[in-house]
C-alpha cells in the first residue's frame, strides 16, 4: 500500500505510469544528446606535429629570434645579376631573415659535392641581414646561399611551412617519408591526448592551415637537421585546424581531428558517456520494476 501511494505521489500511477516513465526517459535522452553534442563538437586547441625526411622545404618567416641560421663556410649570391657566388670567408657567419621573407631549402649534388641550396626572396624590401665579426650587412630582395655539407647543421625556424614539392617535370626534391600527429586539448582541462597519427607517402606536399577553408596558413615552430648523405630531417609543431596533403598534383586530402577520437581518448567525455550509459540502464531497470509491480497489483 505504501509503495502504491509513493508511486502516485511521484506521478507514476498504475494507469498512466508507463506513459509518464517513457516521457521522462525521452526527456533524459534528449538532454543527454544535447550534452554529448556540446562535448563532441566544442572547439578545441589542436597542436599538429609534422615530422619526416624530405629533400625540399618552403618557408615564409615570421619575426622571431629563433630565426637565426649559422651559414659559416657558405657561398652567397647577392642578386640575379651576380653570376658567381662569393665565399663567406669569416669564421662565424649568421643569417637573420626579415619578416615575410620566403625561403626554399633543398639538397643538391654539385660536382660530387653534397650541399644545401637556399633561395631566399621577398617582394619588397630586404630579405634580412648577415652578421659577421666585421659587422652587419643588410641584404637585397633576393639571395642564394650554398652550404657544403661537411658537418651537421641545425636550422631552427618560425613561420608558415610547406614540406615537399609536387612531383612534376623539373622537380628533383621531394618528401620521402613523414608522419602527422594530432595532439588535442582535453575538454575543460589543460591536459592533452593524441587524437590521431597519420603516415605520409613519398611525393606528398604537406601544409598546415588555421581554418577548414584553407585560407590562412598556420605559424609553426620547429627545426631542420642537415647531415651528409642523408635527407633533411624536419620536426615542427603548430596550432591549427587541418593539414592539407597534396598527392601527385591532385587535391589530395585533409587531416583533421576526428570527433570519435574524443569518445575513446578524452577522459572527461569517456566518463560522461559511461555515466549516461549507466543512467539509461538504471532507467530501463526501473521501468522493468514498475511494470512487474503493476502486473502484480492487477
Amino acid at each position: 500500500m505504501r509503495f502504491k501511494q509513493l508511486t502516485q505521489v511521484i506521478g507514476i500511477g498504475r494507469l498512466n505510469g508507463t506513459y509518464s516513465h517513457r516521457q521522462l526517459k525521452v526527456l533524459v535522452i534528449i538532454f543527454m544528446m544535447l550534452i554529448m553534442s556540446v562535448l563532441f563538437f566544442s572547439g578545441r586547441e589542436n597542436i599538429f606535429t609534422i615530422s619526416g625526411q624530405t629533400e625540399s622545404i618552403s618557408l615564409t618567416f615570421t619575426s622571431n629570434q629563433l630565426n637565426k641560421w649559422d651559414i659559416s663556410g657558405a657561398s652567397l649570391l647577392r642578386s640575379f645579376n651576380d653570376f658567381e657566388p662569393t665565399p663567406l670567408i669569416q669564421e662565424e657567419v649568421y643569417f637573420s631573415p626579415a619578416q615575410g621573407a620566403s625561403a626554399i631549402v633543398s639538397r643538391k649534388l654539385n660536382r660530387s659535392t653534397e650541399e644545401i641550396f637556399i633561395v631566399i626572396s621577398k617582394d619588397e624590401g630586404s630579405v634580412g641581414e648577415i652578421e659577421t665579426e666585421n659587422g652587419i650587412e643588410k641584404l637585397g630582395s633576393y639571395i642564394e646561399i650554398s652550404i657544403p655539407l661537411v658537418q651537421a647543421r641545425i636550422f631552427p625556424f618560425v613561420g608558415a611551412l610547406s614540406i615537399g614539392e609536387d612531383v612534376a617535370v623539373g622537380v628533383d626534391s621531394i618528401l620521402l617519408s613523414g608522419t602527422v600527429k594530432i595532439i588535442e586539448q582535453e575538454f575543460l582541462s589543460k591536459g592533452r591526448y593524441i587524437a590521431g597519427e597519420y603516415n605520409l607517402d613519398r611525393g606528398d606536399r604537406v601544409e598546415l592551415f588555421m581554418d577548414d577553408e584553407l585560407l590562412q596558413a598556420s605559424q609553426v615552430k620547429g627545426f631542420m637537421r642537415l647531415t651528409k648523405d642523408n635527407p633533411i630531417d624536419i620536426t615542427c609543431h603548430g596550432v591549427g585546424e587541418v593539414v592539407k596533403v597534396e598527392r601527385l598534383g591532385s587535391a589530395g586530402y585533409a587531416i583533421s581531428p576526428s570527433v570519435w577520437a574524443r569518445l575513446a581518448k578524452d577522459p572527461f567525455i569517456t566518463a560522461v558517456t559511461s555515466l549516461f550509459a549507466t543512467l539509461l540502464l538504471l532507467m530501463e531497470f526501473t521501468e522493468l520494476i514498475f511494470n512487474i509491480s503493476s502486473k502484480k497489483e492487477e
